[in-house]
């Protein structure tokens, strides 16, 4: 266990009915760098992503983030380990705003004053946009968070994109 890496795989195996996807892959990554998959398509690249994601299982191999092994059933516990994924067909919703885009699934509340059915809570859009004109801003994007994803170019809903992988404090940011 080299705990100078923050993520590595080895030995790593996925077959599909069919087809031997992946055969003993072995990827590891330091701190600050930057690294390319390169390959034909259907030659494993995307399938070794979503296997560090828990979207599809390893048959084979192990995976340590951090020098502890991990096996993630679903992107939230990558998410929440520090991993991001921004995907190759990207999913924005089109009739939402650019900052309920960046923070969806993990909206910043307010909370209500207690009720008799508990305490409750609303989505605090004016601070969502706040902070998601931080974020454009930082980025160099001259955008009103409020404005609806269907007005942005591909290319803008693309950044859009990697700005919410960067506002979850991802560690790894994987491209695909």
């Amino acid at each position: 266990m080299d705990e100078t890496f923050i993520l590595e795989m080895e030995k790593i195996e996925k077959s599909f009915p069919g087809v031997q996807a992946l055969r003993g892959v072995e990827l590891k990554v330091a701190p600050g760098e930057i690294h390319a998959l390169v390959g034909e398509n259907g030659s494993g690249k995307s399938t070794l992503m979503k296997i560090i994601m828990g979207i599809y299982h390893r048959d084979k191999g192990i995976v340590r983030l951090y020098g502890r092994e991990v096996m993630f059933t679903h992107p939230a516990q990558a998410l929440m380990q520090g991993i991001a994924m921004i995907h190759q067909e990207i999913s924005p919703v089109m009739d939402m705003e650019i900052a309920e885009n960046i923070f969806m699934g993990r909206e910043i509340r307010m909370a209500l004053r207690k009720n008799r059915n508990g305490n409750g809570f609303l989505v605090d859009i004016k601070e969502m946009r706040k902070q998601a004109e931080l974020l454009l801003k930082e980025f160099g994007l001259n955008l009103d968070p409020a404005t609806l994803m269907r007005k942005l170019s591909v290319g803008q809903c693309q950044l859009i994109e990697i700005i919410k992988a960067v506002s979850c404090n991802a560690k790894i940011i994987i491209m695909d």
